[in-house]
């Protein structure tokens, strides 16, 4: 017999499951930095049970990522040691799959606001982790500040978030429009210039999110900082993902009156993003569609060179759940409809548009 049984890449397809959790002290105060690594196929007493949430675009800039991560049967020392870091320590949490050719990343990171600690039977221990993005840029943030005269709106934006008694990072992946900001530069839908200087006092998130709407922009707050996008996009610089019923979607897509949502093996690839944006291409043909109501809006799909076979929907909304010894290991999408390259929601061709705001769509809606 072999000395090790077990196959350290799994032979079923889309089986191999392999996930990674960080878990940091926090700033400014000593500790172990935890790393826990799992091979979901390989037998070990140690489970994770995972939920994260990622809301794009929302109201008042305050799409916090949240993370549920349970795990089971830490060693007594590590779970000491974790419950003492308690609020403000760092989590990053990867999973995937073994291997090469499958997709494995990172689906979340942020801070821990609350730590629990039960045994939910006579043989096992749970430690919950209860994870946000933002804490102190959002939940606990405030500035007071003064612009100058002739300010743009967004030199304004840039100084309050550097100004905040929490600097608000902001997101890198904008190349252009943030380097726009940083140098405060004037930018498409922020380079209104004020007449007289202005004085802020307050959460600078809604100061922020009330410019922001005002320019017919959209905003959030992610992982990698403040992001900022316009609801019509450069064709030319998107991500898309195309999913079939037989390379990872689970189960049947379902319509919804502002695009498609569907469930997908667990794919880290995905990103709730602004520049370039994120978008998934699936069949029409195999959605689920809403029953129309005479006389009423009919909710549409996208349309993609006026074949109604297939759709681009940009991501606004994510949930990763996963179980190392469950069945569930999954991505649910919550895509929105696009027309003309923008996230738009509107009826047939005889009759007029009518304009959506994204920010208002959730998971699971």
């Amino acid at each position: 017999m072999s000395a090790n049984p077990y196959n350290p890449v799994s032979q079923i397809p889309m089986m191999g499951r392999k996930w990674s959790l960080t878990i940091q002290p926090p700033p400014n105060v000593g500790g172990t930095e935890y790393v826990f690594n799992g091979l979901a196929n390989i037998p070990e007493p140690m489970r994770i049970v995972f939920e994260v949430n990622i809301v794009g675009y929302l109201d008042n800039a305050t799409g916090i990522w949240t993370a549920r991560i349970d795990l089971y049967n830490l060693k007594k020392d590590d779970a000491v040691a974790i419950l003492a870091y308690g609020q403000g320590a760092l989590v990053t949490l990867a999973a995937g799959y073994q291997e090469q050719s499958s997709p494995f990343g990172i689906i979340f990171e942020g801070e821990i606001y609350e730590v629990i600690y039960e045994r939910p039977d006579v043989y096992d221990s749970k430690v919950s982790l209860v994870c946000f993005t933002g804490l102190g840029e959002i939940l606990q943030n405030y500035c007071v500040l003064k612009g100058d005269p002739q300010m743009t709106q967004a030199a304004l934006i840039a100084k309050m978030a550097a100004g905040s008694k929490t600097p608000i990072k902001l997101d890198p992946n904008l190349s252009s429009t943030m380097s726009s900001i940083i140098h405060k530069d004037n930018i498409p839908g922020l380079n209104t210039q004020m007449p007289r200087a202005r004085a802020i006092f307050g959460d600078p998130m809604k100061t922020i999110s009330r410019m922001v709407t005002a320019s017919s922009l959209l905003s959030w707050y992610s992982p990698w900082g403040l992001g900022i996008t316009p609801l019509s996009q450069d064709p030319n610089n998107q991500v898309t993902i195309t999913y079939t019923s037989t390379t990872g979607i689970l189960g049947v897509p379902q319509q919804t009156q502002n695009g498609v949502t569907f469930v997908v093996a667990l794919d880290p690839r995905l990103r709730v993003s602004t520049n370039p944006p994120m978008l998934v291409n699936i069949a029409n043909s195999i959605i689920h569609r809403l029953q129309q109501a005479p006389n009423g809006y009919r909710a549409i799909l996208t349309t993609d060179a006026g074949i109604y076979s297939e759709g681009t929907y940009q991501v606004n909304g994510l949930q990763f759940r996963g179980d190392s010894r469950g069945n569930q290991w999954e991505t649910e999408i919550v895509g929105l409809t696009t027309i003309g390259g923008k996230v738009a929601m509107i009826d047939d061709s005889n009759t007029p548009d009518v304009t959506y705001d994204p920010r208002s769509t959730t998971i699971g809606q």
